[in-house]
């Protein structure tokens, strides 16, 4: 920061070689920009350079990457290029992957920035804050976020806000709040030169989500499982006398392939995918994590600002959506009560029980009486204390709540929330800056929209867990049951990376973008802090791993048992195989496939049939067969296999009918 706060308004004008009445000229604007850069912290955001080097220093691909340095030692140049082969791949799908959901963070990072008046050319105008430069001349009026380090030139009952002290001098910093007057200011510092921005240089990070924490733990006991199991195979391997370079190998390579250590980063890309869903429904995500817990909302509190019915038709549907979702809608509004009831009536929100006023409501505060609000859905009078205390009430009865509001007295309300939700057009900056989302539209049916997409993101979080943890139970089953039947290692290492590439990648990706479900908005919601494997989904994941685990491993004993060369490449074809199958299957909990559509999720189709692909390039080209060591399959086999493999789809198929 520098030292022009000392210094009076005329010499901080010619310092910046600007003018209080004309401001900078557009040109002088643009050279500024192209000096100072955006009026942003840079810093959040990762280059993609860094985005890349975080795919390679990944600790699995570490180990992967040792393993490529150290087989060349024994003389096994082909497992060496083959391994590093892999290691580019999954590098380069991680990298595809964090890529599209930085983009994503970027667009509504860019898209939460606020608009300012400012000087040039002699002119007032609009400009968004990114492209502020020092020694512009801006216009700040109540409500309104101080966009970056300012002197203020003229100022009319000018007060601001900065970390909940009021503020008289004529100096101002970035993300105060001004709580009255107009001023006209020139902007003195941008970006990571402001106060602010050296305040946050250092100490901005982003939250991992509830949903993030709670697969980090699995994550942690999975590590434990996963090399408790490895490490049973390798010793049981040494002790039959199989090739100690190819059972450590084996063994790096089944932990690599075995633990889904990229599930949190998985889970972060498809919220991040989801915002960017929700913007094109006029739903600008303002905190990442709230997309998560949309999904679980239970109570949705309005006030009469988007429930207009006669200018917006739509909303009368949106509360009978509501409804039937299992999620109550309420008014909470400062108009009188007979105001209220008329148009909660004209939304069809439940008026049949009494409606209750902020004073009503105080009385049965004090009276500890308010379990008598269990049905009530129109709060009227209410101030914006009596608002902060309803959302409290609310939240003790264990209910998670999404609440909107317009104006700088909704903030409490909004850090008491589950969800703050502004009004795009009618809501002030600061109200804005404050919201978990901000409704560009401000239509009361965005929200309910915002909840059915939360729903579906979390179903489908569900689904790709699934999907990855029960294919994975599957190929530790192979691997830990073969030795006891008396079988050479079932499959090579470098078949095992061919599968984790292969099913772990695309298809568990398309999963999350698998479109809601036809009953998502008929049920009530389910409770936030529920186990990830609830409702039966943790049986499901045991009970297809050790289905797929077997078929496949019976399959390459039976052709192992009659002395056929090719029961590696028939028990590795099974495998991959079936895993398409669950992927298909998994789509739905339901629903058959075929009732959903087998179309509905083009991407995840396009996964299955390029997996299929390439899965008969590394059976019948001879130069992929080398490197994967398998052997060309008759027709008759390769109908074999896909009659086998298709038992875990039937399987799964089967039990949605009960």
């Amino acid at each position: 920061m520098s030292n022009l706060c000392e210094l009076d308004v005329t010499q901080i004008l010619q310092k910046l070689h600007s003018n209080a009445f004309d401001g900078l000229t557009t040109s002088e604007a643009n050279l500024r920009l192209k000096k100072y850069g955006n009026n942003e912290q840079v810093e959040q955001l990762r280059s993609i350079k860094q985005i890349f080097w975080e795919q390679i220093s990944a600790t699995l691909v570490i180990v992967l990457i040792l393993s490529a340095v150290i087989t060349p030692i024994f003389g096994d140049y082909k497992e060496a290029v083959g391994i590093i082969a892999m290691i580019v791949l999954i590098c380069c799908l991680g990298f595809t992957q964090e890529y599209r959901a930085q983009k994503a963070i970027i667009t509504l990072k860019k898209l939460s920035v606020p608009d300012v008046k400012v000087l040039r050319d002699g002119y007032i105008q609009k400009i968004s804050a990114l492209h502020l430069v020092p020694g512009d001349i801006i216009y700040l009026e109540t409500e309104d976020i101080v966009p970056a380090d300012c002197q203020v030139l003229e100022s009319q009952n000018f007060r601001v806000e900065e970390s909940a002290d009021v503020i008289y001098t004529s100096s101002i910093y970035k993300s105060s709040v001004v709580i009255c007057g107009q001023a006209k200011a020139i902007v003195t510092e941008t970006g990571v030169n402001t106060k602010f921005g050296c305040i946050t240089n250092h100490t901005t990070a982003t939250s991992p989500t509830s949903l993030q924490l709670r697969l980090e733990k699995l994550g942690r006991i999975l590590t434990i499982v996963v090399f408790s199991v490895v490490g049973i195979i390798l010793a049981f391997g040494l002790l039959r006398g199989e090739d100690p370079k190819l059972m450590f190998l084996t063994a790096i390579t089944l932990v690599v392939a075995a633990l889904p250590e990229g599930l949190p980063a998985a889970i972060a890309i498809a919220l991040a995918l989801g915002a960017r869903s929700l913007l094109k429904r006029r739903i600008l995500v303002r905190n990442l994590s709230c997309v998560e817990t949309l999904g679980f909302v239970t109570i949705i509190g309005s006030g009469k600002t988007g429930m207009n019915n006669s200018a917006r038709p739509e909303v009368r549907s949106a509360v009978v959506n509501c409804k039937r979702a299992g999620i109550r809608p309420i008014m909470i509004t400062p108009e009188h009560p007979l105001r209220a009831i008329h148009i909660a009536k004209e939304v069809n929100i439940n008026t049949k029980a009494r409606v209750v006023t902020g004073s009503q409501f105080n009385d049965l505060l004090k009276n500890k009486s308010t379990y008598r609000l269990k049905k009530v859905s129109v709060y009227a009078s209410v101030s914006p204390t009596e608002k902060l205390a309803i959302v409290e009430s609310l939240k003790r009865r264990r209910h998670v709540v999404a609440i909107t509001g317009n104006g700088i007295d909704d903030i409490p309300t909004f850090h008491t929330a589950d969800i703050g939700i502004a009004m795009g057009l009618r809501g002030t900056d600061v109200v804005k800056e404050a919201a978990d989302i901000v409704l560009l539209d401000d239509n009361f049916a965005s929200i309910v929209a915002a909840v059915k997409q939360g729903r579906v993101i979390y179903d489908n979080i569900r689904k790709f867990i699934k999907y990855l943890l029960s294919s994975n139970i599957g190929e530790l089953l192979v691997m830990l049951i073969a030795p006891f039947l008396g079988m050479p290692l079932p499959l090579l290492p470098m078949q095992i990376l061919w599968i984790n590439l292969a099913t772990d990648g695309l298809p568990a990706l398309a999963l999350s973008l698998e479109p809601p479900e036809r009953n998502i908005m008929n049920r009530s919601p389910y409770p936030h802090d529920e186990n990830i494997f609830s409702r039966g989904m943790g049986k499901d994941i045991l009970w297809i791993g050790l289905l797929l685990g077997t078929v496949s491993l019976a399959t390459g004993y039976i052709y192992f048992k009659s002395g056929a060369a090719n029961w590696q490449t028939m028990l590795l074809t099974v495998l991959t195989l079936s895993q398409m199958g669950n992927a298909l299957a998994t789509r739905a909990e339901r629903e058959s496939l075929f009732k959903i559509g087998l179309f509905s999720n083009k991407p995840l189709l396009m996964a299955v049939a390029l997996t299929l692909f390439m899965q008969l390039v590394i059976i019948y080209v001879p130069e992929f067969a080398r490197i994967f060591s398998t052997t060309p399959l008759s027709a008759t086999d390769l109908i074999v296999c896909l009659g086998l493999s298709s038992i875990v789809f039937w399987s799964t198929e089967l039990k949605k009918c009960f």
